[in-house]
């Protein structure tokens, strides 16, 4: 049925209704059951690309941990990302500096803590870098882009807001460790 000038529109749909198929749903929100328009609405949704590759795995805390634990800087996040998103190709710090508008020194240091950090491998005899090859942390490293993508302006701030890497690592060497207890002490 079309609906025309005049036609009644059916009321919203009542709290509580029960759909047992896609095309029960579409009949109920749209409001016209037999309507060619709907049904094109439901062929189109089904012809839509679906995501490929891995399913993401990891919750959204797990990549919050991390972000929190191993990205010192946006900066870092961000050349980590493109570095993984484009492997196999190697990165020069001249090359990663245009894409992350930093200056070719800073990107060299990025990509030296990135190396230090096991992400990236450098090239013997060359200036050039490349993904560390790992298959433990290639889903992780998708759900955080995912999640980046998704939430920058949360992820970016969450990275501003940690202390410096120099002030983690003081107040790292003064955590206190259990000491592992004593059994049979004789008592």
């Amino acid at each position: 049925m079309a609906y025309t000038a005049g036609t009644v529109v059916p009321p919203p749909l009542q709290v509580g209704l029960q759909v047992s198929s896609e095309w029960e749903y579409y009949q109920c929100v749209f409001g016209f059951a037999r309507s060619e328009w709907a049904r094109w609405v439901l062929q189109l949704s089904q012809m839509l690309p679906t995501r490929h590759g891995p399913a993401i795995t990891h919750s959204q805390a797990e990549v919050d941990r991390f972000i929190l634990d191993r990205v010192e800087s946006v900066p870092h996040l961000e050349a980590l990302l493109l570095v993984w998103r484009a492997r196999p190709q190697t990165w020069s710090a001249e090359a990663m500096a245009r894409r992350l508008w930093v200056k070719p020194e800073v990107a060299k240091r990025i990509l030296d803590d990135l190396e230090r950090d096991n992400f990236l491998i450098r090239l013997s005899g060359k200036e050039k870098y490349a993904c560390h090859p790992d298959t433990e942390t290639d889903p992780l490293l998708d759900a955080v882009y995912h999640s980046y993508r998704r939430e920058m302006i949360r992820i970016s701030t969450m990275i501003h807001s940690k202390a410096s890497t120099p002030i983690r690592e003081f107040a790292r060497a003064f955590r206190l460790k259990k000491e592992p207890e004593e059994h049979g002490s004789g008592r």
